[in-house]
């Protein structure tokens, strides 16, 4: 899971989920567990952002200026150099991106040594990633005023 500030606050909560997720567990868990309310689904101007993905949002005019097209394609990109699908949310003013993972960080390889080096590098291109996407998405440009 990644964080950040994206120095705004919204009125309501915005969900950009993978449509791939699974038509009846993603209706499930946008209706009861990403939803903050009455939400429906925002159809955007970008073909290949709606092909890829799902939104929601109980404001159609905040989840458009949310996602703009600069911010879609940008998205798209980050999407792309991500192994699995990602699912961005919008709450209050921070921006969450869940990245699916296939490696257990919570466990430690008892049957190898950690001092091998390629051992971390895979953690390291993580953490690269997660720097890139400060700077993919453009957060530090401040565009916002907050209140």
């Amino acid at each position: 899971m990644f964080v950040a500030d994206f120095n705004k606050n919204f009125e309501v909560s915005t969900v950009v989920r993978p449509k791939s997720f699974g038509d009846s567990i993603g209706a499930w868990f946008s209706k009861n567990v990403f939803s903050f309310g009455n939400t429906e689904v925002v159809q955007l101007e970008n073909i290949d952002f709606d092909n890829k993905f799902v939104t929601y949002s109980r404001n159609q005019i905040e989840a458009r200026y949310i996602l703009t097209p600069a911010m879609m394609e940008r998205i798209l990109d980050l999407n792309r150099k991500s192994d699995d699908t990602i699912s961005i949310s919008f709450i209050h003013s921070k921006m969450y991106i869940a990245f699916p993972l296939s490696h257990n960080y919570f466990e430690a390889p008892i049957h190898s040594s950690l001092l091998v080096p390629d051992l971390l590098t895979y953690d390291i291109s993580i953490v690269q990633f997660m720097q890139d996407i400060v700077h993919e998405l453009d957060l530090n440009t401040r565009i916002w005023g907050k209140d």
